[in-house]
């Protein structure tokens, strides 16, 4: 089975907006517990990287 990159990518587009529409929001508490582990200020941008299903 090839490789096809771009027809991978092609399966997700746009789908963005449905997922920020019905992901759901971890409780506040979950920031300042993270950043007090962290030893940091609340971040105003947060990256999630890696998270999904495969």
């Amino acid at each position: 089975m090839p490789n096809d990159l771009s027809s991978n990518v092609e399966r997700f587009s746009g789908f963005a907006d449905c997922y920020d529409a019905y992901r759901p929001q971890p409780p506040a508490v979950v920031m300042d517990i993270l950043t007090q582990i962290a030893e940091a200020p609340k971040p105003r941008l947060v990256v999630d990287l890696g998270s999904g299903t495969g």
